[in-house]
């Protein structure tokens, strides 16, 4: 029956939207204050996604839109007049507008890997963000092609895209959340120097520095444990289950604590690598338990619903926590640490219910190396906290 209601609702969709059935592939053009922002989407009866450099985020038909991915954001678009919206739901008065034309290929860049480039920005990059932050740029380059992200000490840019043209840089990315225009221009060799265009009206001057040598605050130093001592949490799910880590359902288990928000997009990402990894690990994730402690920027009713949303979005199969939603309870009231640097903060409990580990933030696979490094240090604390 379910799935009836959704070729229903798609049907319907199609029908609004006044859709050729031939076409399926259409570049996107967002206006970002006064950027062009090219995305290209796919949307066909059975597939619906856009394209953002290596991944593809689902577009799922929603009551004459496109929902984007697990995100609080969604496409009012129209193919017949090729022009529509780009909407954040969880921003009040949020609306990017956006015109479309049909196109023809899947990669916006393909063809500069091809072309011959004098400059390079393959490697890493000290990039001053702005006065307080700082990041570390990681890309790789083919021909004049680029791909990448940035990484700070709270999270990444996600999947960065773009190319070198004579001496200017052009790189992009959008996910229905973030949404980032980097213009650049190479003042020497190894440093560049621009403007970063980030949603409706956020913008900042960019320099950066060729540094091999560059490191980020480690991420598992970032918060302190300031007593080790057991963590007896009694606190109802956002379904009114009580969540004892006294019971027999806890006991023997390693314990992962994931201080989330469904407002945090890097949240998002991290809950998507712990579904993954339960599937890739089975034997080890038999042993640990997940818990989400949720800190909202909403009142409590509207907290809730997104919070289910986000949850059945995210298919996340373990229990999800409404800690505060006001702004009074901070993780640190309830948990021995100093404080929370970033969402989302992960706390590793060994099987006496103690923090032994925290670990600041989320770089996901965008980061190459990173995330791969972030991957084999989680699955090898995972194991020694089991044996």
């Amino acid at each position: 029956m379910k799935k009836l209601t959704y070729i229903f609702a798609l049907l319907s969709l199609y029908s609004c939207l006044g859709a050729n059935k031939d076409q399926k592939l259409w570049l996107m053009h967002i206006n970002l204050q006064e950027q062009d922002l090219k995305v290209i989407i796919h949307i066909d009866k059975n597939n619906n996604y856009l394209i953002n450099s290596d991944e593809k985020i689902s577009l799922s038909p929603v009551n004459n839109n496109f929902k984007i991915g697990s995100h609080y954001s969604h496409l009012s678009i129209d193919l017949k007049d090729q022009k529509g919206l780009w909407v954040r739901e969880n921003k009040e008065n949020y609306q990017v507008p956006l015109t479309l034309e049909p196109i023809d290929k899947t990669d916006l860049f393909e063809e500069y890997e091809k072309k011959e480039c004098k400059q390079t920005i393959a490697g890493k990059w000290r990039i001053n963000l702005s006065e307080t932050n700082t990041g570390l740029g990681n890309f790789k380059q083919i021909g004049c092609r680029l791909k990448g992200s940035i990484l700070t000490e709270t999270g990444d840019y996600r999947y960065l895209d773009g190319f070198i043209k004579n001496n200017s840089i052009h790189i992009q990315g959008f996910d229905g959340v973030f949404s980032f225009i980097f213009k650049l221009k190479f003042i020497t060799p190894t440093s560049i120097e621009g403007t970063m265009y980030s949603g409706k009206s956020y913008n900042t001057p960019i320099k950066a520095n060729k540094d091999e040598k560059f490191k980020l605050t480690d991420a598992n130093k970032m918060t302190r444990i300031l007593e080790h001592k057991e963590i007896n949490l009694l606190l109802k799910d956002i379904e009114g289950n009580l969540i004892d880590l006294t019971k027999p359902l806890y006991q023997n288990k390693v314990i992962i604590l994931q201080l989330f928000g469904s407002w945090c997009p890097n949240c998002l990402d991290e809950t998507n690598f712990f579904n993954q990894w339960k599937k890739d690990h089975p034997n080890l994730a038999s042993n640990v338990a997940f818990i989400a402690l949720a800190f909202e920027n909403f009142p409590e009713e509207k907290a809730l619903k997104a919070l289910k949303k986000a949850k059945d979005n995210l298919s996340m199969n373990y229990p999800v926590i409404l800690v505060d939603y006001n702004k009074k309870i901070k993780a640190s009231d309830i948990l021995p640490i100093d404080q929370v640097r970033a969402f989302p903060t992960t706390l590793y409990l060994d099987k006496n219910k103690k923090i032994v580990k925290v670990h600041t933030g989320f770089s996901g696979p965008a980061t190459g190396i990173f995330f791969e490094e972030y991957v084999k240090d989680f699955t090898n604390t995972i194991k020694k906290l089991i044996k």
